[in-house]
């Protein structure tokens, strides 16, 4: 076992999930030191590990780090929500919710009056107050701060709680019903409503 088993797993699922390494083979996982099943056999099969791991800092140039990097708890999570996407049809449904609810956004905003760009990748999005595209940093950061404050305490006088920053995304997850986005865009209206005042 390597030296560094949690570091070069929690550096593999990223690199892995980034595209930038393919696996060859994830069927044969193995237990690492903390007593979790991850896929390192794929890493094994592409890598020399020694020299990977002197890529990444202290070492190398790369930074890796968190607060649950490598935490057994954290992986099995991880592991279990990797396993869980390869249901059938789990991507088809966060995809159908994560569309209902960005399209409502916007449409709650337009039937209000108030100037906004919802930006959507999958089920990740997040509502700028601007009447400008928002397609990097510079223009999220010209959106209307204090109109996402005033949304953001609607919402949650609304039982919606969304990032209390403009900055920031929002996700839908499997965890999310079609009640839940039904709630979530009757508190957008009557939020998108109170905006005007």
């Amino acid at each position: 076992m390597t030296r560094y088993p949690v570091l070069l797993v929690a550096v593999l699922l990223v690199f892995l999930m980034q595209g930038r390494l393919q696996a060859q083979s994830t069927a044969d996982d193995t237990v690492a030191e903390t007593g979790q099943r991850t896929p390192l056999e794929a890493g094994r099969a592409l890598f020399d590990q020694e020299k990977f791991m002197e890529t990444v800092a202290p070492a190398g140039e790369v930074y890796q780090a968190g607060t649950l990097s490598g935490n057994p708890l954290a992986m099995t999570a991880g592991y279990e929500t990797v396993r869980q996407l390869q249901e059938p049809g789990v991507y088809d449904r966060l995809e159908s919710l994560a569309a209902r609810l960005g399209d409502g956004l916007r449409a709650a905003a337009e039937a209000a009056g108030v100037p906004a760009c919802l930006t959507r990748v999958g089920s990740m999005m997040c509502t700028f107050f601007t009447d400008q595209t928002v397609n990097n940093f510079d223009a999220a950061s010209t959106s209307d701060a204090d109109t996402y404050g005033r949304y953001f305490w609607n919402m949650l006088d609304r039982g919606v709680y969304l990032a209390p920053s403009r900055l920031e995304t929002g996700f839908v997850s499997l965890a999310h019903t079609e009640e839940d986005i039904d709630r979530t865009l009757e508190a957008a209206r009557e939020s998108m409503k109170g905006l005007r005042a």
